[in-house]
């Protein structure tokens, strides 16, 4: 006959035993509850085209930083930023983003319609010419031809650039896509090139040019010079509040990760655009900076210059922006 203390020994070591596993147990639950992948809320598009100027919309897609939030990210490269911007507006994309030039003319026509998320400090435009070219100065592009991308921004910045060295008739601008950019010097249909981030590395790896100002807007016109950045539209807001706020949120990581980890980052242009490594490592990007580090007096200055110069036709109150 067993003993009856052996018994209630085992009894409680028993009882102890289903009880550690029914603990374990609910832990093991209630982790599984708090750690597992929260159903997303839904799809924040963005619109983008294949330049470097877009990277923080990149990095937020490569980086899961809206998943973090609650969404699901899509990403659509436009050829052009008619096509890009008309997205944003129809209501087609959450966020994109438009240099200074098309953004402060969207402001003066569409007062209050858009909204800043991050900026961007102009430094990555130059001028380009082909090796063997004869012109060596500003005041050579005198009757030449200058290819660059379509979109308001470059039009106004060669203007601002140039007319006051050889008249606002002294030079014809040659817009296309940007598939197409580094083709109109090689083919000879122009004579310089107002060029952009990766294709201006693209156009400099070919050894088939050579750069006339590496950097215009900060060499000519100010420095720094605001260049616009990410957008959203206002509307946004009131429709959607949870998801406008996700998006505030994501794009600030964004910008912090390429503040602390440039190198890799920058591998986002590779996967998206499709550039080698080396272009991305060695293309010259905008500086990009948080929407309370934008130095506003100089934004301000560049709106103030765009109506001076008649690009805009209503001055407007930068301010309203951000």
């Amino acid at each position: 006959m067993a003993d009856p203390s052996s018994r209630s020994s085992l009894e409680r070591r028993l009882r102890f035993s289903v009880l550690l596993t029914v603990l374990l147990a609910v832990f093991a639950i209630g982790a599984w509850w708090w750690l597992r992948p929260q159903p997303l809320s839904g799809t924040v598009r963005l619109a983008a085209v294949p330049t470097a100027y877009y990277l923080p919309l990149m990095v937020a897609v490569d980086q899961h930083l809206f998943e973090k939030h609650g969404y699901k990210p899509s990403l659509v490269i436009f050829n052009n930023n008619n096509d890009m911007i008309n997205a944003l507006l129809r209501g087609d994309a959450e966020v994109s983003a438009l240099g200074s030039g098309g953004a402060f003319a969207l402001e003066a026509t569409s007062p209050g319609r858009l909204r800043l998320i991050y900026g961007q400090n102009g430094q990555s435009y130059s001028l380009l010419v082909p090796r063997d070219s004869k012109v060596t100065s500003l005041n050579d592009l005198k009757g030449k031809r200058i290819g660059t991308w379509q979109s308001p921004t470059p039009k106004v910045l060669l203007h601002l650039i140039l007319d006051s060295r050889i008249g606002s008739d002294g030079f014809t601008i040659m817009p296309t896509e940007f598939r197409f950019l580094n083709q109109l010097l090689r083919r000879g249909d122009a004579d310089a090139l107002f060029n952009t981030d990766v294709l201006t590395q693209q156009a400099l790896e070919s050894g088939d040019v050579r750069i006339l100002s590496r950097n215009p807007l900060e060499e000519y016109i100010m420095n720094p010079f605001f260049n616009g950045g990410g957008l959203v539209l206002r509307s946004l807001e009131p429709r959607d509040p949870k998801m406008y706020q996700a998006i505030i949120v994501t794009m600030r990581e964004a910008i912090d990760l390429i503040s602390t980890r440039p190198k890799e980052v920058r591998l986002s242009l590779v996967t998206h655009i499709g550039v080698t490594q080396s272009v991305a490592a060695n293309a010259p990007i905008d500086q990009f900076v948080q929407i309370e580090e934008i130095n506003r007096a100089k934004a301000q200055a560049v709106a103030d210059l765009f109506y001076e110069n008649r690009i805009l036709t209503n001055q407007i109150d930068v301010a309203h922006l951000f």
